[in-house]
């Protein structure tokens, strides 16, 4: 009589993977902090990413120290998008793009994130260069930041179950209408789950026609 190994739980009903979520979300956090505090007048973006991962690297060897064959690393490389640059801007050293430097008023989006046995925690955060309680951001800048702020505190609480995507959608379109803004066409957010960042549940922000009627509620 054969006998079926039973797989692992790896949905945060399990004690061990909320754990290294929590664990990859204080390395990523740790992370973030340092470039955020790095976005000054005359740094390089390349920089910038290159000291994101670094961090994320030097988090990552103080965690889960005992079992030397659990995979960890980076899940999202960090990226750093300045002004119009939505996202995903992290050049390599041979790209014209890698002398390019912060200047005070830049609007800085930094993402990075670590990854502990395939459970990622990644992380955004927004900074303006040069900014300062005496030196406060103002104008469509800071409407924009303002707009994203809410949205984000939004979208947390309405992440529970029993509500649909559609409604997380409307009201971050809402919030944005608010503050004289309109969310990117298109943005997806998706689900996480083990190995895999763009999971099959989605939450879409400010979508075309076309994409509202063919976009799988859920």
């Amino acid at each position: 009589m054969s006998t079926t190994a039973k797989k692992p739980d790896s949905t945060i009903a399990n004690s061990n993977v909320v754990s290294k979520y929590k664990a990859a979300a204080e390395v990523s956090n740790s992370a973030i902090r340092k470039v955020l505090s790095a976005c000054k007048e005359g740094a390089k973006v390349i920089d910038l990413c290159k000291l994101g991962d670094a961090a994320i690297d030097v988090g990552l060897s103080t965690q889960y120290t005992k079992d030397k064959k659990l995979n960890k690393g980076v899940a999202y490389p960090t990226s750093v998008s300045v002004n119009a640059i939505v996202c995903h801007y992290a050049p390599g050293s041979s790209d014209t793009a890698a002398e390019q430097v912060l200047n005070t008023g830049d609007v800085v989006r930094v993402q990075l994130g670590a990854q502990i046995d395939g459970y990622a925690a990644v992380a955004g955060e927004t900074v303006v260069v040069g900014a300062s309680e005496a030196n406060p951001v103002t104008g469509k800048a800071a409407d924009a930041i303002a707009a994203a702020y809410h949205a984000g505190e939004a979208i947390q609480r309405l992440l529970k179950p029993g509500n649909k995507n559609m409604v997380v959608t409307e009201r971050v379109q809402r919030i944005a209408q608010a503050f004289g803004c309109k969310p990117i066409e298109n943005i997806v957010s998706h689900e996480q789950k083990q190995n895999d960042l763009d999971g099959e549940k989605q939450i879409i922000l400010n979508p075309a026609a076309d994409q509202r009627s063919a976009f799988p509620s859920c």
